[in-house]
């Protein structure tokens, strides 16, 4: 009997140490982790940001307009987005963290996050598509059927703004992607997509 008593004891003892050494991660360490603070263009520099990219007259609307997917909002009437390896994703600073895109020494090879938009417009006409973001030395390539519409951020304390026309001959969907990459070369590291817009002009 003592010396079942005493195997016992040696297992309980076992099994707290186990239990010691198998506590796994803080997670609780990543809740703060949030992204850096950045200050939104003016209505002006929206309008000139537009005027600049997709040429003048285009839009004299005002700036921020719903429909608009972000965090808080991956779904919403006529549009969604879809996200391939994203990171952060914090709906409570309404924002989601993208890895840069960066390639490898074999064709085709490339590691990153990737953002998939699919849109339905509700008529036929031309609308302006808009997507913000921030980040470091990063530059936003938005890809669809005009090709690709690029611009950039010199800190993560500016917002940049692609600003795109898509023309709809009909109410199909659209599809387009966007990434980002360092500006400074095939460098791995953090941008922020803010949300993108769609207004009809």
């Amino acid at each position: 009997m003592r010396a079942l008593t005493i195997a016992f004891a040696l297992a309980a003892l076992a099994f707290a140490s186990a239990q010691r050494g198998n506590k796994g991660p803080d997670v609780n360490s990543k809740r703060n982790e949030r992204a850096p603070t950045y200050t939104k263009m003016t209505d002006a520099q929206v309008h000139a940001k537009i005027d600049y990219q997709v040429g003048k007259a285009k839009y004299q609307g005002p700036a921020r307009l719903p429909p608009q997917l972000n965090a808080r909002k991956p779904w919403i009437t006529g549009a969604n987005i879809d996200v391939y390896r994203p990171g952060r994703w914090d709906s409570s600073y309404n924002v989601v963290f993208f890895r840069t895109i960066v390639t490898g020494d074999s064709v085709g090879e490339w590691d990153g996050s990737v953002g998939y938009v699919e849109f339905k417009p509700p008529s036929t006409g031309q609308y302006l598509v808009m997507t913000h973001f921030s980040g470091y030395k990063a530059r936003c390539d938005v890809s669809g059927p005009w090709g690709v519409s690029s611009s950039a951020t010199e800190t993560t304390s500016e917002e940049g703004l692609v600003a795109t026309v898509y023309t709809a001959t009909n109410t199909n969907k659209l599809y387009f992607t966007f990434n980002f990459k360092r500006t400074d070369g095939n460098t791995l590291s953090t941008a922020y997509w803010r949300g993108t817009e769609f207004v009809k002009l």
